[in-house]
């Protein structure tokens, strides 16, 4: 992925669940719930005024933060410390040449581009469920939406790291 259009990707992802906290939280009842049970059930509410509302996305721009800190390092150990870097083959991975390393990486970088954008949906789906619970629009918080979207980060996990294994396996022949 061209890094302009993983920077736009990040920055959507930064901007989603601050955009629907804003919007959202305009229309939010004094009271409203800032905690569920395993089965959607509000168990804990909040009081008047919405710091707690906003904490949710501040999560989410910590955890924004992580992921490019997190490709920004790979990239950084792949060039520089390749015996930090884990990844499938690591053996061939480490012999190969610094740009050969970045190559390979590609593919896990992308990833953490595409769990910010997942992540990002998560949160702000969890902020939608609980300001229709909030308004009584629902009584519990879906819980299949949560899933999907953890079901998808791990999906997207499980996949980046076969073409990772693989671009390691072609750099290595390409080299030979």
């Amino acid at each position: 992925m061209p890094r302009l259009a993983r920077w736009i990707l990040h920055v959507s992802a930064l901007a989603t669940p601050w955009v629907v906290a804003i919007w959202l939280g305009a229309t939010l009842p004094d009271r409203y719930p800032v905690h569920f049970d395993g089965s959607g059930t509000p168990d804990r509410w909040a009081g008047p005024g919405h710091g707690e509302w906003y904490l949710l996305a501040g999560i989410a721009t910590f955890v924004q933060c992580m992921l490019v800190g997190a490709g920004a390092l790979a990239t950084f150990c792949a060039m520089r410390a390749p015996e930090y870097v884990n990844v499938p083959a690591k053996a061939a991975f480490v012999r190969l040449p610094p740009m050969a390393r970045v190559r390979c990486l590609a593919p896990m970088v992308d990833l953490l581009a595409m769990i910010a954008v997942l992540v990002a949906v998560l949160f702000a789906r969890i902020m939608h469920g609980t300001w229709q619970v909030a308004t009584g629009e629902r009584a519990t918080l879906a819980p299949w939406d949560v899933l999907v979207l953890v079901g998808l980060i791990l999906a997207a996990t499980v996949w980046q790291s076969i073409v990772t294994y693989r671009r390691v396996l072609a750099e290595v022949a390409h080299q030979a």
